[in-house]
């Protein structure tokens, strides 16, 4: 009996090791198993973090794209307006000069500095009036000169070119910021 009691015990003391290797064995799993399930969330998270970044980064490119394109559309249309502007300025000019020229060309020569004019150059319509200002033998038509005049001094290398449209693109860098502006302006009705 004494040698059962002593293998009862044996078995009894084993089957408590094993008991006890099976729930540290066990634990050590658990413990594992969370730590691959902590670093499983950590990689999501991570790659859910470099996704919404990805994501970020291609929205802010395409909103850069965007913008972009709209900012070259609005150049493309402001510099189509500032030609039609332009165009509109100078036909405006013509019909001015065509309805006032005498009084428009006096004003013109009004400004001219006082000298000895070599030449002078006038469209063939204009000759008229620029013989009141000028000597007669001084005065040369060309049919390029429209709406206004070109006084040359020879002798000291001067030409006044007092035709209107040069006058206006010596202006026109300041006058169409307003006129843009002018025309952005949603109408009164």
């Amino acid at each position: 009996m004494a040698v059962e009691k002593l293998v009862a015990s044996l078995r009894k003391n084993e089957q408590a090791q094993k008991d006890a290797i099976w729930q540290q064995v066990k634990s050590e799993a658990d413990a594992l198993k969370q730590q691959a399930e902590l670093r499983r969330k950590e990689l999501g998270d991570l790659h859910e973090q470099e996704l919404q970044a990805a994501v970020r980064r291609a929205r802010e490119g395409i909103l850069r794209e965007s913008a972009a394109g709209v900012r070259n559309k609005q150049l493309d249309a402001d510099r189509a307006l500032a030609e039609q502007l332009r165009r509109i300025a100078l036909d405006l000019l013509a019909e001015l000069w065509q309805q006032d020229r005498a009084h428009i060309f006096a004003g013109l020569v009004g400004e001219l500095p006082q000298r000895a004019w070599s030449e002078v150059r006038v469209h063939p319509l204009d000759h008229d009036v620029a013989v009141k200002y000028f000597s007669a033998d001084r005065v040369r038509t060309d049919e390029g000169v429209e709406a206004g005049f070109i006084a040359i001094d020879r002798e000291q290398g001067l030409t006044v070119d007092a035709r209107l449209a040069v006058r206006l693109d010596a202006i026109w860098d300041q006058l169409l910021p307003g006129l843009l502006e002018v025309c952005r302006e949603p109408a009164l009705e």
